[in-house]
Protein backbone atom coordinates (compact mmCIF):
# COMPACT_ATOMS: atom_id res chain seq x y z
CA UNK A 1 0.00 0.00 0.00
CA UNK A 2 2.97 2.52 1.10
CA UNK A 3 4.68 1.83 -2.54
CA UNK A 4 0.94 2.27 -4.05
CA UNK A 5 0.48 5.49 -2.57
CA UNK A 6 4.58 7.18 -3.15
CA UNK A 7 3.49 6.36 -7.21
CA UNK A 8 0.18 8.11 -6.86
CA UNK A 9 1.43 11.06 -4.80
CA UNK A 10 4.68 10.90 -7.33
CA UNK A 11 2.09 10.45 -10.87
CA UNK A 12 0.39 13.50 -9.01
CA UNK A 13 3.25 15.44 -8.75
CA UNK A 14 4.25 15.24 -11.78
CA UNK A 15 0.97 16.21 -13.83
CA UNK A 16 0.77 19.65 -11.44
CA UNK A 17 4.82 20.06 -13.37
CA UNK A 18 2.80 19.36 -16.91
CA UNK A 19 2.02 22.69 -18.83
CA UNK A 20 -1.62 22.46 -20.60
CA UNK A 21 -0.39 21.61 -23.74
CA UNK A 22 1.20 18.62 -22.25
CA UNK A 23 -1.74 17.65 -20.74
CA UNK A 24 -3.96 18.36 -23.28
CA UNK A 25 -1.98 15.68 -25.03
CA UNK A 26 -1.96 12.95 -22.34
CA UNK A 27 -5.69 13.71 -21.93
CA UNK A 28 -6.17 12.87 -25.90
CA UNK A 29 -3.97 9.98 -26.10
CA UNK A 30 -5.66 8.19 -22.81
CA UNK A 31 -8.74 8.96 -24.01
CA UNK A 32 -7.51 7.46 -27.71
CA UNK A 33 -6.57 4.79 -25.86
CA UNK A 34 -9.60 4.30 -23.81
CA UNK A 35 -12.14 4.46 -27.13
CA UNK A 36 -9.85 1.63 -28.78
CA UNK A 37 -10.18 -0.52 -25.28
CA UNK A 38 -14.17 -0.28 -25.73
CA UNK A 39 -14.34 -0.62 -29.34
CA UNK A 40 -12.48 -3.95 -28.84
CA UNK A 41 -14.51 -5.15 -25.58
CA UNK A 42 -18.11 -3.96 -27.27
CA UNK A 43 -17.42 -5.35 -30.91
CA UNK A 44 -17.73 -9.10 -29.77
CA UNK A 45 -20.91 -8.41 -28.54
CA UNK A 46 -22.11 -5.84 -31.84
CA UNK A 47 -20.78 -8.99 -34.15
CA UNK A 48 -23.12 -11.28 -32.42
CA UNK A 49 -25.02 -13.62 -34.81
CA UNK A 50 -28.49 -12.18 -35.31
CA UNK A 51 -30.25 -15.41 -34.36
CA UNK A 52 -29.97 -14.57 -31.37
CA UNK A 53 -31.79 -11.56 -29.55
CA UNK A 54 -32.22 -9.66 -26.43
CA UNK A 55 -34.49 -11.77 -24.49
CA UNK A 56 -31.51 -14.78 -24.79
CA UNK A 57 -33.20 -16.60 -27.89
CA UNK A 58 -31.52 -18.23 -30.38
CA UNK A 59 -32.36 -20.49 -33.15
CA UNK A 60 -32.70 -23.71 -33.22
CA UNK A 61 -33.17 -24.66 -36.49
CA UNK A 62 -33.73 -22.67 -39.48
CA UNK A 63 -35.36 -22.42 -43.33
CA UNK A 64 -37.61 -26.09 -41.81
CA UNK A 65 -40.66 -27.10 -44.54
CA UNK A 66 -44.02 -26.54 -42.97
CA UNK A 67 -43.99 -29.83 -42.20
CA UNK A 68 -41.24 -30.40 -40.33
CA UNK A 69 -41.99 -27.37 -38.50
CA UNK A 70 -44.90 -28.59 -37.57
CA UNK A 71 -42.92 -31.88 -36.06
CA UNK A 72 -40.53 -30.12 -34.33
CA UNK A 73 -43.30 -27.18 -32.61
CA UNK A 74 -45.33 -30.68 -31.59
CA UNK A 75 -42.32 -32.15 -29.75
CA UNK A 76 -41.43 -28.39 -28.44
CA UNK A 77 -44.90 -28.55 -26.34
CA UNK A 78 -44.98 -31.94 -25.34
CA UNK A 79 -41.75 -30.73 -23.67
CA UNK A 80 -42.93 -27.21 -22.66
CA UNK A 81 -40.17 -25.64 -24.10
CA UNK A 82 -40.86 -21.83 -24.83
CA UNK A 83 -40.33 -21.26 -28.28
CA UNK A 84 -40.68 -18.28 -31.54
CA UNK A 85 -40.89 -18.74 -34.71
CA UNK A 86 -40.01 -16.27 -37.39
CA UNK A 87 -39.37 -15.60 -41.21
CA UNK A 88 -43.19 -17.25 -41.77
CA UNK A 89 -42.73 -20.29 -39.47
CA UNK A 90 -39.40 -21.17 -41.34
CA UNK A 91 -37.66 -20.13 -38.52
CA UNK A 92 -37.89 -21.66 -35.03
CA UNK A 93 -36.19 -19.54 -31.79
CA UNK A 94 -35.74 -21.51 -28.53
CA UNK A 95 -33.80 -20.14 -24.87
CA UNK A 96 -30.16 -20.62 -25.19
CA UNK A 97 -29.93 -22.77 -22.42
CA UNK A 98 -31.80 -25.46 -24.09
CA UNK A 99 -30.82 -25.21 -27.85
CA UNK A 100 -28.36 -28.53 -27.28
CA UNK A 101 -30.55 -30.52 -25.72
CA UNK A 102 -33.31 -30.43 -27.95
CA UNK A 103 -31.02 -30.31 -31.34
CA UNK A 104 -30.19 -33.99 -29.54
CA UNK A 105 -33.78 -34.84 -28.95
CA UNK A 106 -34.84 -34.42 -32.61
CA UNK A 107 -31.58 -35.63 -34.03
CA UNK A 108 -32.23 -38.85 -32.24
CA UNK A 109 -36.23 -38.57 -34.16
CA UNK A 110 -34.16 -38.32 -37.37
CA UNK A 111 -35.36 -34.34 -37.84
CA UNK A 112 -35.13 -32.35 -39.63
CA UNK A 113 -34.74 -34.28 -42.65
CA UNK A 114 -34.81 -31.37 -44.92
CA UNK A 115 -37.89 -32.26 -46.29
CA UNK A 116 -37.35 -35.46 -48.13
CA UNK A 117 -37.50 -39.18 -46.36
CA UNK A 118 -34.92 -41.66 -47.12
CA UNK A 119 -34.09 -45.12 -46.44
CA UNK A 120 -35.58 -44.53 -42.75
CA UNK A 121 -38.78 -45.14 -43.87
CA UNK A 122 -38.49 -48.59 -44.11
CA UNK A 123 -36.76 -48.75 -40.40
CA UNK A 124 -40.79 -49.69 -39.06
CA UNK A 125 -41.95 -52.63 -40.92
CA UNK A 126 -46.09 -52.22 -41.96
CA UNK A 127 -47.73 -55.51 -42.01
CA UNK A 128 -50.45 -55.60 -45.08
CA UNK A 129 -48.84 -53.25 -47.61
CA UNK A 130 -49.41 -53.79 -51.33
CA UNK A 131 -46.65 -53.43 -54.40
CA UNK A 132 -48.10 -50.78 -55.23
CA UNK A 133 -46.83 -48.87 -51.63
CA UNK A 134 -44.02 -50.60 -51.52
CA UNK A 135 -42.92 -49.38 -54.96
CA UNK A 136 -44.37 -45.46 -54.20
CA UNK A 137 -42.59 -46.35 -50.98
CA UNK A 138 -38.98 -47.13 -52.41
CA UNK A 139 -38.99 -43.95 -55.38
CA UNK A 140 -39.93 -41.91 -52.21
CA UNK A 141 -36.73 -43.09 -50.23
CA UNK A 142 -34.58 -43.14 -53.69
CA UNK A 143 -35.21 -39.62 -53.82
CA UNK A 144 -34.80 -38.60 -51.27
CA UNK A 145 -31.16 -40.36 -50.59
CA UNK A 146 -29.97 -38.90 -53.67
CA UNK A 147 -31.44 -35.21 -52.61
CA UNK A 148 -29.23 -35.67 -49.44
CA UNK A 149 -26.40 -36.74 -51.60
CA UNK A 150 -26.63 -33.95 -54.01
CA UNK A 151 -27.49 -31.12 -50.85
CA UNK A 152 -24.01 -32.11 -49.83
CA UNK A 153 -22.41 -30.78 -52.54
CA UNK A 154 -20.32 -27.57 -51.90
CA UNK A 155 -22.52 -24.73 -53.87
CA UNK A 156 -25.89 -27.23 -53.05
CA UNK A 157 -28.26 -25.74 -50.80
CA UNK A 158 -31.22 -27.95 -51.16
CA UNK A 159 -32.05 -30.27 -53.76
CA UNK A 160 -35.36 -31.90 -55.06
CA UNK A 161 -35.49 -35.33 -57.01
CA UNK A 162 -38.20 -36.61 -58.94
CA UNK A 163 -37.76 -40.11 -60.18
CA UNK A 164 -40.08 -41.63 -63.24
CA UNK A 165 -40.11 -45.28 -63.40
CA UNK A 166 -42.59 -46.48 -65.85
CA UNK A 167 -44.12 -50.02 -65.43
CA UNK A 168 -42.16 -53.09 -67.70
CA UNK A 169 -43.79 -54.11 -70.54
CA UNK A 170 -43.93 -56.98 -72.44
CA UNK A 171 -43.29 -55.60 -75.84
CA UNK A 172 -39.79 -54.03 -76.23
CA UNK A 173 -41.05 -51.37 -79.12
CA UNK A 174 -42.98 -50.13 -76.48
CA UNK A 175 -40.43 -49.87 -73.81
CA UNK A 176 -40.08 -46.49 -71.95
CA UNK A 177 -36.74 -45.18 -70.48
CA UNK A 178 -36.87 -44.27 -66.86
CA UNK A 179 -36.15 -40.52 -66.53
CA UNK A 180 -35.54 -37.97 -63.25
CA UNK A 181 -35.90 -34.21 -62.50
CA UNK A 182 -34.04 -31.86 -60.43
CA UNK A 183 -33.74 -29.13 -58.61
CA UNK A 184 -31.20 -27.40 -57.04
CA UNK A 185 -31.36 -24.24 -54.64
CA UNK A 186 -27.75 -23.00 -54.70
CA UNK A 187 -26.15 -20.67 -51.68
CA UNK A 188 -25.54 -17.23 -52.08
CA UNK A 189 -23.07 -16.47 -54.36
CA UNK A 190 -23.28 -20.04 -55.36
CA UNK A 191 -22.75 -21.44 -58.73
CA UNK A 192 -22.76 -24.43 -60.82
CA UNK A 193 -20.03 -24.99 -63.52
CA UNK A 194 -21.01 -27.45 -66.93
CA UNK A 195 -18.59 -30.48 -65.30
CA UNK A 196 -20.44 -30.28 -61.82
CA UNK A 197 -23.79 -30.27 -63.53
CA UNK A 198 -22.40 -33.15 -65.92
CA UNK A 199 -21.69 -35.34 -62.67
CA UNK A 200 -24.94 -34.25 -60.63
CA UNK A 201 -26.89 -36.34 -64.24
CA UNK A 202 -24.11 -39.43 -63.64
CA UNK A 203 -24.29 -39.61 -60.19
CA UNK A 204 -28.55 -39.74 -60.56
CA UNK A 205 -28.25 -41.84 -63.94
CA UNK A 206 -25.63 -44.70 -61.81
CA UNK A 207 -28.42 -44.56 -58.87
CA UNK A 208 -31.38 -45.65 -60.49
CA UNK A 209 -31.59 -48.50 -62.87
CA UNK A 210 -31.79 -48.13 -66.71
CA UNK A 211 -31.52 -44.42 -66.38
CA UNK A 212 -29.39 -42.52 -68.79
CA UNK A 213 -27.01 -39.22 -68.20
CA UNK A 214 -29.04 -37.40 -71.32
CA UNK A 215 -32.66 -38.38 -69.82
CA UNK A 216 -31.91 -36.08 -66.66
CA UNK A 217 -33.17 -32.75 -66.03
CA UNK A 218 -31.44 -30.23 -63.87
CA UNK A 219 -32.96 -26.85 -63.11
CA UNK A 220 -31.86 -23.97 -60.53
CA UNK A 221 -34.16 -22.22 -58.33
CA UNK A 222 -34.76 -19.34 -60.88
CA UNK A 223 -35.80 -21.86 -63.58
CA UNK A 224 -32.67 -21.99 -65.39
CA UNK A 225 -31.64 -25.46 -67.31
CA UNK A 226 -28.49 -26.37 -66.66
CA UNK A 227 -28.71 -30.10 -68.31
CA UNK A 228 -31.25 -30.72 -70.67
CA UNK A 229 -33.03 -34.28 -70.75
CA UNK A 230 -34.84 -35.67 -73.63
CA UNK A 231 -32.98 -38.85 -75.05
CA UNK A 232 -33.19 -38.94 -78.30
CA UNK A 233 -35.96 -35.90 -79.16
CA UNK A 234 -35.27 -34.15 -82.15
CA UNK A 235 -35.27 -30.75 -80.34
CA UNK A 236 -32.90 -31.80 -77.58
CA UNK A 237 -30.39 -33.41 -79.74
CA UNK A 238 -30.94 -29.70 -81.65
CA UNK A 239 -30.04 -27.88 -78.90
CA UNK A 240 -27.41 -30.20 -77.51
CA UNK A 241 -25.53 -29.69 -81.00
CA UNK A 242 -26.04 -25.91 -80.57
CA UNK A 243 -24.56 -25.92 -76.93
CA UNK A 244 -21.59 -28.13 -78.29
CA UNK A 245 -20.79 -25.58 -80.45
CA UNK A 246 -21.30 -22.40 -77.72
CA UNK A 247 -18.69 -24.42 -76.51
CA UNK A 248 -15.91 -24.44 -78.76
CA UNK A 249 -16.62 -21.18 -80.03
CA UNK A 250 -15.69 -19.88 -76.56
CA UNK A 251 -12.75 -22.17 -76.11
CA UNK A 252 -11.10 -21.33 -79.40
CA UNK A 253 -11.99 -17.46 -78.02
CA UNK A 254 -10.77 -17.77 -75.28
CA UNK A 255 -7.46 -19.28 -75.80
CA UNK A 256 -7.17 -16.02 -78.60
CA UNK A 257 -7.88 -13.46 -75.64
CA UNK A 258 -5.08 -15.12 -72.91
CA UNK A 259 -2.94 -14.72 -75.81
CA UNK A 260 -3.50 -11.08 -76.99
CA UNK A 261 -3.31 -9.77 -73.45
CA UNK A 262 0.13 -10.13 -73.47
CA UNK A 263 0.98 -8.88 -76.41
CA UNK A 264 -1.52 -6.10 -77.05
CA UNK A 265 -2.48 -5.64 -73.68
CA UNK A 266 -6.19 -6.19 -71.85
CA UNK A 267 -8.99 -4.28 -73.29
CA UNK A 268 -7.29 -3.39 -76.70
CA UNK A 269 -8.72 -6.32 -78.99
CA UNK A 270 -12.08 -7.50 -79.95
CA UNK A 271 -12.39 -11.57 -80.84
CA UNK A 272 -15.15 -13.36 -82.49
CA UNK A 273 -14.95 -16.85 -83.21
CA UNK A 274 -17.62 -18.87 -85.10
CA UNK A 275 -17.33 -22.76 -85.81
CA UNK A 276 -18.95 -25.35 -88.22
CA UNK A 277 -18.98 -28.59 -86.69
CA UNK A 278 -20.10 -31.71 -87.87
CA UNK A 279 -22.73 -33.33 -86.25
CA UNK A 280 -23.19 -36.50 -88.06
CA UNK A 281 -22.70 -40.08 -86.92
CA UNK A 282 -20.83 -42.14 -89.17
CA UNK A 283 -19.78 -45.58 -88.91
CA UNK A 284 -17.64 -46.62 -90.62
CA UNK A 285 -16.09 -50.60 -91.85
CA UNK A 286 -13.34 -51.29 -93.53
CA UNK A 287 -11.91 -54.44 -94.71
CA UNK A 288 -8.68 -55.01 -96.22
CA UNK A 289 -7.26 -58.24 -98.09
CA UNK A 290 -3.28 -58.54 -98.75
CA UNK A 291 -2.50 -60.44 -102.49
CA UNK A 292 1.07 -61.00 -101.32
CA UNK A 293 0.19 -63.05 -98.22
CA UNK A 294 -1.19 -66.42 -98.16
CA UNK A 295 -1.94 -69.10 -95.84
CA UNK A 296 -2.84 -72.59 -95.57
CA UNK A 297 -6.26 -72.98 -94.59
CA UNK A 298 -6.81 -76.56 -95.03
CA UNK A 299 -4.79 -79.33 -96.77
CA UNK A 300 -6.58 -83.06 -97.84
CA UNK A 301 -4.24 -85.64 -99.16
CA UNK A 302 -5.85 -88.98 -100.62
CA UNK A 303 -3.22 -92.04 -100.87
CA UNK A 304 -5.10 -94.87 -103.16
CA UNK A 305 -3.38 -98.40 -104.17
CA UNK A 306 -4.22 -101.26 -106.39
CA UNK A 307 -2.83 -104.68 -106.21
CA UNK A 308 -1.99 -107.56 -108.53
CA UNK A 309 -4.06 -105.42 -111.54
CA UNK A 310 -4.49 -107.42 -114.79
CA UNK A 311 -3.39 -104.23 -116.87
CA UNK A 312 -1.15 -102.61 -114.50
CA UNK A 313 -0.20 -104.84 -111.89
CA UNK A 314 0.77 -102.88 -108.23
CA UNK A 315 0.06 -99.45 -108.18
CA UNK A 316 -0.16 -96.80 -105.86
CA UNK A 317 -1.65 -93.22 -106.83
CA UNK A 318 -1.91 -90.27 -104.11
CA UNK A 319 -3.73 -86.95 -104.52
CA UNK A 320 -3.17 -83.84 -102.35
CA UNK A 321 -5.38 -80.50 -102.05
CA UNK A 322 -4.45 -77.08 -100.25
CA UNK A 323 -6.70 -74.75 -99.59
CA UNK A 324 -4.95 -71.01 -99.31
CA UNK A 325 -6.59 -67.87 -97.21
CA UNK A 326 -5.67 -64.12 -98.26
CA UNK A 327 -4.51 -62.48 -95.09
CA UNK A 328 -7.82 -59.89 -94.44
CA UNK A 329 -8.22 -56.81 -92.47
CA UNK A 330 -11.09 -55.29 -90.68
CA UNK A 331 -11.41 -51.48 -89.37
CA UNK A 332 -14.70 -50.55 -87.77
CA UNK A 333 -14.47 -46.55 -87.50
CA UNK A 334 -17.35 -44.83 -85.35
CA UNK A 335 -17.50 -40.99 -85.00
CA UNK A 336 -19.21 -39.24 -82.10
CA UNK A 337 -21.01 -36.34 -83.67
CA UNK A 338 -19.18 -33.37 -83.26
CA UNK A 339 -15.91 -34.39 -83.01
CA UNK A 340 -14.83 -33.20 -86.28
CA UNK A 341 -15.03 -29.78 -87.00
CA UNK A 342 -15.98 -28.12 -90.75
CA UNK A 343 -14.49 -24.99 -90.60
CA UNK A 344 -13.07 -22.42 -88.16
CA UNK A 345 -13.32 -18.54 -88.63
CA UNK A 346 -11.42 -15.98 -86.71
CA UNK A 347 -11.88 -12.58 -86.34
CA UNK A 348 -9.81 -10.60 -84.64
CA UNK A 349 -9.97 -6.64 -84.53
CA UNK A 350 -6.67 -4.90 -82.56
CA UNK A 351 -6.44 -1.00 -81.56
CA UNK A 352 -3.24 0.81 -82.51
CA UNK A 353 -0.84 2.60 -80.24
CA UNK A 354 -1.26 5.90 -78.06
CA UNK A 355 1.24 7.68 -78.39
CA UNK A 356 1.33 11.04 -75.47
CA UNK A 357 2.44 14.68 -76.36
CA UNK A 358 5.81 15.36 -75.74
CA UNK A 359 7.02 18.21 -73.70
CA UNK A 360 7.99 20.10 -76.75
CA UNK A 361 4.40 19.72 -78.21
CA UNK A 362 2.94 20.76 -74.53
CA UNK A 363 5.19 23.94 -74.45
CA UNK A 364 3.15 24.68 -77.94
CA UNK A 365 0.00 24.26 -77.11
CA UNK A 366 -1.31 22.99 -73.51
CA UNK A 367 -4.39 21.33 -74.51
CA UNK A 368 -2.54 18.61 -77.13
CA UNK A 369 -3.98 14.98 -76.75
CA UNK A 370 -2.29 11.89 -77.32
CA UNK A 371 -2.33 10.65 -80.94
CA UNK A 372 -3.40 7.41 -82.28
CA UNK A 373 -0.94 5.40 -84.26
CA UNK A 374 -1.82 1.89 -86.26
CA UNK A 375 0.08 -0.98 -86.41
CA UNK A 376 2.27 -1.57 -89.21
CA UNK A 377 1.90 -4.29 -91.61
CA UNK A 378 4.44 -6.47 -90.01
CA UNK A 379 2.71 -6.52 -86.58
CA UNK A 380 -0.37 -6.70 -87.95
CA UNK A 381 0.63 -9.88 -89.86
CA UNK A 382 2.69 -11.61 -86.98
CA UNK A 383 -0.64 -11.19 -84.60
CA UNK A 384 -2.45 -12.71 -87.38
CA UNK A 385 0.17 -15.94 -87.47
CA UNK A 386 0.26 -15.87 -83.73
CA UNK A 387 -3.66 -16.46 -83.45
CA UNK A 388 -3.57 -19.21 -86.55
CA UNK A 389 -1.28 -21.63 -84.90
CA UNK A 390 -3.39 -20.54 -81.25
CA UNK A 391 -6.64 -22.14 -82.97
CA UNK A 392 -4.76 -24.47 -85.08
CA UNK A 393 -5.94 -23.40 -88.70
CA UNK A 394 -5.55 -25.33 -91.19
CA UNK A 395 -4.75 -23.89 -94.82
CA UNK A 396 -7.27 -23.96 -97.21
CA UNK A 397 -10.34 -24.67 -94.86
CA UNK A 398 -10.25 -22.39 -91.96
CA UNK A 399 -9.89 -18.50 -92.01
CA UNK A 400 -8.30 -16.04 -90.04
CA UNK A 401 -8.59 -12.22 -90.16
CA UNK A 402 -6.65 -9.25 -87.83
CA UNK A 403 -7.13 -5.58 -88.79
CA UNK A 404 -5.89 -2.68 -86.65
CA UNK A 405 -8.77 -0.08 -86.70
CA UNK A 406 -9.25 2.66 -84.35
CA UNK A 407 -11.42 1.81 -80.80
CA UNK A 408 -13.89 4.19 -79.94
CA UNK A 409 -13.91 3.52 -76.05
CA UNK A 410 -14.22 6.90 -74.10
CA UNK A 411 -12.78 4.79 -70.89
CA UNK A 412 -9.49 4.76 -72.17
CA UNK A 413 -9.79 8.09 -73.81
CA UNK A 414 -10.28 9.60 -70.12
CA UNK A 415 -7.62 7.51 -69.20
CA UNK A 416 -4.84 8.23 -71.32
CA UNK A 417 -6.04 12.32 -70.50
CA UNK A 418 -5.65 11.82 -66.86
CA UNK A 419 -2.02 10.27 -67.63
CA UNK A 420 -1.24 13.35 -69.21
CA UNK A 421 -2.03 15.23 -66.22
CA UNK A 422 1.95 15.07 -64.99
CA UNK A 423 1.95 16.85 -61.40
CA UNK A 424 4.12 19.74 -60.96
CA UNK A 425 7.37 19.18 -59.54
CA UNK A 426 6.03 22.22 -56.37
CA UNK A 427 3.17 19.46 -55.98
CA UNK A 428 5.65 16.66 -55.29
CA UNK A 429 7.49 18.38 -52.95
CA UNK A 430 4.37 19.44 -51.29
CA UNK A 431 3.50 16.17 -50.86
CA UNK A 432 7.05 14.83 -49.49
CA UNK A 433 6.74 17.08 -47.02
CA UNK A 434 3.54 16.97 -45.92
CA UNK A 435 4.50 13.29 -45.28
CA UNK A 436 7.70 14.28 -43.44
CA UNK A 437 5.50 16.56 -40.88
CA UNK A 438 3.20 14.02 -40.16
CA UNK A 439 6.61 11.72 -39.46
CA UNK A 440 8.00 14.01 -37.12
CA UNK A 441 4.68 14.99 -35.28
CA UNK A 442 4.35 11.50 -34.65
CA UNK A 443 7.68 11.17 -33.65
CA UNK A 444 7.22 14.08 -31.16
CA UNK A 445 4.18 13.01 -29.58
CA UNK A 446 5.79 9.64 -28.87
CA UNK A 447 9.07 11.57 -27.14
CA UNK A 448 6.62 13.48 -25.44
CA UNK A 449 4.72 10.53 -23.81
CA UNK A 450 7.45 8.44 -22.72
CA UNK A 451 9.01 11.54 -21.24
CA UNK A 452 6.11 12.13 -19.51
CA UNK A 453 5.37 8.78 -17.62
CA UNK A 454 9.41 8.08 -16.82
CA UNK A 455 8.45 12.01 -14.96
CA UNK A 456 5.25 10.48 -13.38
CA UNK A 457 7.51 6.73 -11.86
CA UNK A 458 10.97 8.68 -11.23
CA UNK A 459 11.12 11.38 -8.28
CA UNK A 460 12.85 14.75 -8.83
CA UNK A 461 16.07 14.54 -7.34
CA UNK A 462 16.42 18.24 -5.01
CA UNK A 463 18.16 21.09 -6.31
CA UNK A 464 21.24 21.07 -3.99
CA UNK A 465 22.21 17.60 -5.11
CA UNK A 466 24.02 18.75 -7.77
CA UNK A 467 26.93 20.69 -5.29
CA UNK A 468 27.69 17.02 -3.98
CA UNK A 469 30.79 15.94 -5.22
CA UNK A 470 31.66 12.38 -5.78
CA UNK A 471 34.32 12.54 -3.60
CA UNK A 472 32.13 14.00 -0.29
CA UNK A 473 29.64 11.65 -1.15
CA UNK A 474 32.08 8.58 -1.26
CA UNK A 475 33.48 9.71 2.01
CA UNK A 476 29.94 10.38 3.55
CA UNK A 477 29.17 7.41 2.52
CA UNK A 478 32.16 4.96 4.04
CA UNK A 479 31.60 7.03 7.08
CA UNK A 480 27.98 5.41 7.23
CA UNK A 481 28.86 2.00 6.77
CA UNK A 482 32.19 2.53 9.88
CA UNK A 483 28.91 3.86 11.68
CA UNK A 484 26.56 0.79 10.99
CA UNK A 485 29.46 -1.91 11.87
CA UNK A 486 30.03 -0.02 15.59
CA UNK A 487 26.35 -0.17 16.10
CA UNK A 488 25.81 -3.89 15.34
CA UNK A 489 29.08 -4.82 17.32
CA UNK A 490 27.01 -3.22 20.13
CA UNK A 491 24.05 -4.75 19.89
CA UNK A 492 25.54 -7.72 19.63
CA UNK A 493 27.36 -7.12 23.18
CA UNK A 494 24.86 -6.44 24.63
CA UNK A 495 22.42 -9.64 23.49
CA UNK A 496 25.49 -12.26 25.14
CA UNK A 497 25.32 -9.91 28.58
CA UNK A 498 21.52 -10.55 28.83
CA UNK A 499 22.02 -14.10 27.90
CA UNK A 500 25.71 -14.23 30.34
CA UNK A 501 25.46 -11.69 33.26
CA UNK A 502 21.72 -10.50 33.71
CA UNK A 503 22.15 -9.24 36.85
CA UNK A 504 25.65 -6.94 35.81
CA UNK A 505 23.30 -6.21 32.52
CA UNK A 506 20.08 -4.71 35.08
CA UNK A 507 22.40 -3.11 37.12
CA UNK A 508 23.96 -1.11 33.78
CA UNK A 509 20.57 -0.12 32.59
CA UNK A 510 19.51 1.43 36.25
CA UNK A 511 23.01 3.15 35.81
CA UNK A 512 22.02 4.52 32.28
CA UNK A 513 18.50 5.38 33.72
CA UNK A 514 20.27 7.22 36.96
CA UNK A 515 22.60 8.99 34.64
CA UNK A 516 20.11 10.01 32.35
CA UNK A 517 17.36 11.52 35.36
CA UNK A 518 20.20 13.36 36.83
CA UNK A 519 21.56 15.49 33.56
CA UNK A 520 17.61 16.44 33.19
CA UNK A 521 17.80 17.28 36.97
CA UNK A 522 20.94 19.18 36.36
CA UNK A 523 20.79 20.95 32.64
CA UNK A 524 23.88 22.72 31.84
CA UNK A 525 24.37 26.85 32.32
CA UNK A 526 22.34 26.25 35.27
Amino acid sequence: MDVLREFLARLSEAWSRLGRGQKGILAASALLAFTGLLVLAVWPAMSRPAEEDKKGFTALYRGLDPSEASQIIDGLKASKVEYRLENQGKDILVPRGSVDEQRITFAAQGLPRSGSVGWEIFDKSQLGLTDFVQNINYRRALEGEISRTIAGLGPVEAARVLISIPKPTLFTDREQPPTASVVVKMRAGGELDRRTTKGIAQLIASSVEGLKPQNVTILDQEGKVLNRGGGDDPSSIVEGNADLRSQVEAYLQNKVSDLLDGVVGQGNHRVQVSAEMDFDQIEKTQETYDPDSKVVRSEQTEEESKESSPADGNTTRESRTANYEISRSVVKTVSAPGSVRKRVTVSVAVDGHWQEPTDSMLKADKNAKPKWIPRDDAEVNQLQQLVRNAVGAQDGNDAVFVTCVKFDNPVVQLAMAEMTRRPLPWQQYAWWAVIAIVVVAGIMLTTSLVKILQDAVTPPQPSYADLVTATDQVIEEADMAQEAVRVNDLLSRLENMTKSEPGNFSKLIKNWLGEGNQSDRNPRGG
